[in-house]
């Protein structure tokens, strides 16, 4: 076989032919070695996207090839329009050239070829990368290449051939300067005069692009990449220009609006999904609010309500930042006592705490802000419990939950406590740096919705999470109370302990006299036929049977005191061996094992368990597990754990130190 012969793999992807690789990319090739045509491909394959017009690549080993690249040139299909009612894709070959300033597609190659249009490339370009939805309904890779006033759509059959175009393309778009608008321009030149008022002054009478007007808005302040925002396309949006233009629309609009929290909500939604809005909505609401000639009016403070919203929900690029505290301060200089006063203050604070939040505030949260007020949220426990708080856009989960314990006498508690999302099928605890108001914001989005009319409402509960001490806790607090709720949880989830018919005499026992016919009621429900093949005589002749049972078993336990009846529910919950574990249902996809088992998470260990073969009559849960797998809760939890036991042995370490000092 010869030096020089072809590879065997025909499975490479790569047409070997030589107009494919030349095709006016390499123009010089230099070895130290017999040429080996495939090195070629791969430094063409591989490397190509790495190289923009002007520069060259060396490759290190024992083939050496320094290659010397002109402009990307090559054959690419371009779409064409079409009428409205027409959807089928329309296509013509085009050869297409990428300089270092535009895009240009001829009708042929060649060299004396009339140019058929050119889409010149600045620094707001860009570039959507080939969609493999599009290659499954048309058999091309396409490329969409986005300028000023046009759009360039590209397809080609090969996906290497339209990466290494996209990321040509980019290439040089990245090396272009990048483009200012006044305001930009204006904005660096208030920083460098920023100790100079006299200055600064002049720029704002001289600059009306920097003041409140009434006159709409035509395009951005900011520079905005140019291009459709095609992630949220489905939402209704447009370009980024567009929609900078309907949210300075909106802000004139407020003007004249009684009720501003809709629309407040619906610019920060607009924020939170297009981030490279973020900086231009800042812009425009402090040109608003900047040289506004009835400070204190209505119209004036709905843009003050938005900026305070914006300032709790998310924080702009440092440039304008600093640029937005230079403005709160003037204001509250020029406007001393005043309610804007108070609202620039207010912002200047919430603007120190502001963290990356998932969802936008909901509507009773804007409400409070509007007051600069905090807002106040139920937290529930099992057992009926309940308390209200008051939390502001910055209150964590952590903190909450601290406030709680010391609210509760539970300062010395070994355990760790939690604030968890909670449904009629769900419990999620929520991590310490989880802000509390952004969960709620979640409640409110979810509320209505199929999932929550399935599921029940979504409610915040407190309660145990890791069980580090179940032993020592005096029997008489309120952490015991917490850990015999979460024993009864465990008995309404496991039905494999071997007397159930002492717990259920216990559960009536524990339970309020007139709600003793409910606990009756419930106990038939956990009795269901599970198969049409069990005769229901029989079923029914169990069923009486075990309410005989467990009457007679609550007949003997009057008198009993409702404490001492809760210390023996409890000594009978600890003789399951997975107590104080959390359990996780989890499936096994391999042979061996059943398909459905436990995952126990404890202190000790984690566990793997089978779960109890279903009983002939037994208790339905529901479509949903009452421990659904979540990888990202199980790690969660573990972590928990850990983190607990390292603090506890940091703690034994420290104590062991100060008793060895005081010994020498």
């Amino acid at each position: 076989m010869s030096q020089y012969a072809d590879s065997e793999d025909e499975h490479d992807g790569i047409m070997d032919t030589d107009e494919e690789v030349t095709n006016g990319r390499v123009t010089l090739l230099n070895g130290n070695g017999p040429p080996y045509f495939h090195v070629i491909l791969q430094l063409r394959e591989h490397f190509f996207c790495n190289i923009s017009q002007s520069q060259s690549l060396w490759r290190e080993g024992p083939l050496r090839f320094h290659l010397v690249l002109s402009s990307p040139s090559g054959w690419l299909h371009k779409e064409m329009k079409t009428n409205a009612k027409s959807t089928s894709l329309k296509l013509k070959k085009r050869w297409f050239v990428l300089t270092h300033n535009s895009l240009d597609y001829y009708k042929s190659a060649e060299k004396n070829s009339s140019k058929m249009g050119t889409l010149v490339l600045n620094s707001l370009c860009s570039v959507i990368q080939p969609d493999e939805r599009v290659h499954r309904e048309t058999g091309y890779w396409n490329i969409i290449v986005y300028g000023r006033k046009h759009c360039y759509r590209l397809y080609t059959k090969m996906l290497n051939e339209a990466m290494r175009w996209t990321a040509a393309i980019l290439g040089v778009i990245e090396s272009k300067t990048p483009i200012e608008t006044p305001t930009l321009q204006l904005i660096r030149d208030i920083k460098e005069n920023s100790v100079n008022a006299e200055i600064v002054e002049q720029m704002y009478r001289r600059n009306p692009i920097l003041r409140y007007t009434q006159h709409p808005l035509h395009s951005p302040l900011l520079p905005l990449p140019y291009g459709e925002v095609t992630i949220h396309r489905q939402q209704g949006y447009a370009s980024l220009q567009d929609e900078a233009v309907r949210v300075f629309n909106s802000l004139q609009e407020m003007e004249t609006l009684a009720d501003t929290v809709p629309i407040i909500q619906g610019i920060l939604q607009t924020c939170q999904d297009l981030r490279p809005l973020r900086d231009e909505v800042y812009c425009q609401v402090i040109k608003q609010t900047n040289h506004v000639p009835q400070p204190n009016s209505p119209a004036n403070l709905a843009h003050w309500h938005l900026l305070t919203c914006m300032s709790c929900t998310f924080l702009p690029s440092r440039a304008i930042l600093r640029y937005l505290r230079f403005h709160l301060k003037r204001v509250r200089e020029r406007y001393p006592g005043t309610e804007i006063e108070r609202y620039a203050g207010f912002i200047g604070e919430s603007l120190k705490k502001t963290k990356t939040r998932e969802f936008v505030p909901s509507q009773e949260e804007i409400a409070a802000l509007l007051l600069r007020q905090e807002m106040s949220t139920t937290v529930y426990c099992h057992g009926g419990g309940s308390c209200k708080i008051s939390i502001n856009s910055h209150t964590t989960a952590g903190e909450v939950v601290e406030k709680l314990i010391r609210g509760l006498a539970m300062e010395d508690s070994k355990n760790l406590f939690s604030l968890f999302e909670h449904n009629t099928f769900t419990d999620r605890a929520l991590e310490s740096r989880v802000i509390v108001a952004d969960v709620l914001a979640k409640f409110e989005r979810l509320a209505g919705s199929e999932e929550d009319e399935e599921e029940g409402e979504w409610k915040l509960y407190f309660k145990l999470y890791c069980f580090l001490d179940m032993e020592s806790m005096p029997k008489e607090g309120v952490e015991f109370a917490f850990m015999f709720e979460q024993g009864k949880s465990v008995n309404r989830t496991n039905p494999g302990f071997s007397d159930c018919g002492s717990l259920s005499s216990l559960s009536c026992k524990l339970k309020e006299p007139p709600l003793f016919a409910d606990c009756l009621t419930e106990i038939h429900s956990m009795f269901q036929v599970e198969g049409e093949q069990r005769l229901e005589m029989w079923v029914k002749e169990e069923t009486s049977a075990t309410r005989t049972s467990i009457l007679e078993k609550w007949a003997r336990l009057q008198g009993m005191p409702q404490h001492q009846a809760m210390l023996k529910y409890m000594s009978i919950i600890k003789e399951w061996p997975g107590y104080g574990s959390t359990l996780f249902d989890v499936e096994c996809k391999e042979g061996g094992f059943p398909h459905d088992l436990w995952l126990g998470v404890s202190a000790d260990n984690v566990s793997v368990s089978y779960q109890k073969p279903p009983l002939l009559v037994g208790r339905r849960h529901g479509p949903t597990r009452v421990f659904p797998l979540q990888v990202g809760e199980i790690t969660k939890i573990m972590k928990a754990y850990i983190n607990m036991m390292v603090k506890k042995r940091c703690s034994i370490m420290s104590v062991s130190s100060v008793a060895s000092s005081w010994a020498r």
